[in-house]
């Protein structure tokens, strides 16, 4: 990798899409078969996107699943309707959603709006854009993390993630963010109840996700 960006970028691509499609594996919980699912993505056209879309669509078709929506959006698009239309016509089994901030409260409110249901919800920015803490309807929602305060690391110099999260809020008045976190693989937490909780990989799991996602 040319910098720890570019690395940062490929932890997040292959990382979320892991989790992602071992979420989708879960063929039996949506009475399918593996090869059955169907997925929709829904990226911002940046660089960041780009790349996570890239790594989605060579697992999808190493697994033999199918893409029936691959929208790629102006990052400064403030109605997903046309995408969410097409995602209530042809049922996906699984929704990616990969935008900026600004863009997943977009589409976690339109689709509540347009009652659009997808069994298995997926997203980034889900913790910088305070999902699970602003927005009732993204409940159950799946959200590729690099780092919570409940994951079950230790170490000498900061101890558990709760006494580091802990002792940074202390000092510098807000949470501990995630950038340049490229030394360790991505996690992905499910919103229930108003909360972020790790559902993947299943050794720092708290829970097994809810899937699929029940209906509001």
């Amino acid at each position: 990798m040319s910098s720890l960006h570019d690395c940062a970028i490929w932890r997040q691509r292959r990382d979320l899409w892991a989790a992602s499609t071992d979420a989708a594996k879960h063929a039996e919980k949506l009475g399918k078969k593996p090869s059955e699912i169907k997925f929709a993505l829904a990226m911002e056209n940046d660089p960041f996107a780009e790349d996570v879309r890239a790594g989605v669509l060579d697992d999808i078709e190493r697994l033999g699943m199918r893409v029936v929506i691959d929208d790629q959006l102006a990052p400064e698009l403030n109605d997903m309707s046309a995408t969410l239309t097409k995602v209530k016509a042809l049922k996906p089994d699984v929704l990616i959603i990969s935008r900026q901030e600004k863009g997943v409260i977009t589409a976690v409110t339109q689709m509540k709006a347009l009652n659009v249901y997808v069994p298995v919800v997926a997203m980034t920015h889900c913790d910088s854009a305070q999902l699970a803490e602003k927005l009732p309807a993204a409940e159950y929602v799946l959200c590729a993390m690099q780092w919570h305060r409940t994951l079950n690391y230790q170490g000498e110099l900061f101890a558990t993630p709760v006494e580091f999260a802990t002792e940074f809020k202390g000092a510098y008045g807000y949470e501990a963010p995630y950038q340049r976190n490229v030394a360790k693989s991505m996690v992905l937490s499910q919103v229930i109840d108003g909360k972020y909780v790790i559902v993947w990989p299943a050794e720092r799991a708290k829970r097994d996700p809810m899937l699929p996602r029940p209906k509001q």
